[in-house]
């Protein structure tokens, strides 16, 4: 997404708005996704995980680490 600079104050008051079904909203969207995507920082897999002792699921957490892939 592009950087805009204003000179004062009042032309930051002014709402960005797109129209439905627009290009730039669109390539704002897929633009506000790509940064989500590559942000997200997510440690584990879905679902629910059920250790019998706190070094079972520690052992467990670090091959998740080990084994992250990210594009």
């Amino acid at each position: 997404m592009p950087v805009h600079k204003f000179r004062d104050v009042q032309a930051m008051k002014t709402p960005r708005w797109y129209d439905a079904g627009s290009r730039e909203l669109m390539a704002a969207m897929a633009s506000l996704w790509d940064i989500a995507l590559r942000t997200s920082n997510r440690h584990y897999p879905p679902g629910v995980h059920k250790h019998r002792t706190i070094e079972e699921m520690q052992q467990t957490q670090a091959g998740w680490t080990a084994n992250e892939s990210r594009p």
